[in-house]
């Protein structure tokens, strides 16, 4: 009787998940905040994001809301799954999309873009929308501030 319990907890954990997985699908709506930061005597206006971290979600790179002196070589997110090459992120500077292709790690656990230097300064966005081999998918966003 112990033994059926437990694998009625199991399988009842294991189904609560996997609901959570479908309906977590989407990235709620969220608005950011714009702030004025002293930096070395210089005002520098600052995005302030809201981060969303879908499900799986172990990293991303930047942190959200760094402010970062250059444009990093690249935005990177990383998940305990392996990513469907369905997966996309999108990247938006000052609200205009930035055309960067999509790209996977061999472990298909990390999506990147490549970012170049003559992006420029401002507001990054950094959307991303992750699946797995069955469809299932979940978006989050994260961002960040080039000086």
């Amino acid at each position: 009787m112990k033994g059926l319990l437990v694998i009625v907890v199991i399988v009842a954990a294991f189904g609560l998940v996997y609901a959570l997985l479908l309906a977590g699908g989407e990235a709620p709506a969220v608005a950011d905040e714009t702030a004025v930061v002293n930096t070395n005597g210089a005002a520098t206006p600052l995005t302030i994001f809201r981060e969303v971290r879908s499900e799986g979600w172990t990293s991303s790179t930047p942190i959200n809301n760094a402010l970062l002196d250059q444009v990093p070589e690249q935005a990177r997110v990383t998940f305990i799954f392996a990513l469907d090459p369905s997966s996309t992120m999108t990247l938006t500077r000052n609200g205009e999309p930035v055309e960067v292709a999509t790209q996977f790690t061999q472990d298909s656990s990390t999506m990147l873009l490549d970012l170049t230097e003559g992006q420029g300064s401002g507001p990054y966005l950094v959307e991303y929308r992750a699946c797995i081999a069955t469809g299932i998918c979940t978006s989050g966003r994260f961002g960040f501030t080039v000086r």
